[in-house]
């Protein structure tokens, strides 16, 4: 098959998306891996926004990560697109089977409730780690406010929420941070989480 028949197997599949979601994320993660898309673009974005323009980059990334998880996509025809694509916001597969298993008998407001709650708990357990054997108490410091602004961008992306549960943690972690006023690395961190909490 060459591009065009990729391009209009899309079109016709995706006017019945939800029936045909896995199909559609096949045949766009072909288009992509096998890079069809040169025959007529440069790039595979190019192609999206010249032939499937009704597709957001980020749908189709999650339709192709869809597909290269076959537990989920096994489970996807009961579940629905949306709490399909929903589950794709678990970024380990164990959590992601987990929830998949309730998912059933729940709402997509609830899955995603669900995964934010998971998300945060990990969040807090990784502000209050231990110090590591050999580790100074200010790389302690700069190691937790490193995977705080990792976990702050990772949750403002995928969820764009009210980081208000978050502030406690973070509060927490500054007052920690303000021992080592004269590092300027851990510095560096405070001022960039207060940003990373302020900006939208």
């Amino acid at each position: 098959m060459n591009l065009t028949d990729y391009t209009i197997q899309i079109r016709f599949k995706s006017k019945t998306i939800v029936n045909n979601f896995i199909e559609v994320g096949n045949l766009l993660k072909k288009v992509r891996d096998k890079e069809i898309f040169k025959e007529s673009f440069n790039t595979f974005t190019d192609y999206l926004e010249q032939e499937h323009p009704k597709f957001s980059r980020s749908f189709v990334l999650r339709l192709i990560q869809l597909v290269e998880d076959p537990k989920l996509c096994s489970t996807s025809n009961k579940l629905g697109i949306c709490k399909t694509l929903e589950l794709l916001k678990i970024s380990d597969r164990e959590g992601r089977e987990e929830l998949s298993q309730k998912a059933e008998d729940m709402t997509v407001k609830e899955i995603r409730t669900e995964i934010k709650s998971k998300t945060i708990k990990r969040f807090s357990s990784n502000i209050n780690e231990e110090v590591s054997e050999g580790d100074s108490v200010e790389d302690k410091c700069i190691r937790q406010g490193e995977t705080l602004l990792k976990e702050l961008s990772s949750l403002k992306l995928r969820f764009k929420y009210d980081l208000t549960n978050l502030k406690e943690g973070i509060a927490k972690w500054n007052t920690f941070a303000k021992r080592y006023g004269n590092n300027e690395k851990i510095q560096t961190l405070v001022s960039t989480i207060s940003r990373e909490l302020t900006s939208p």
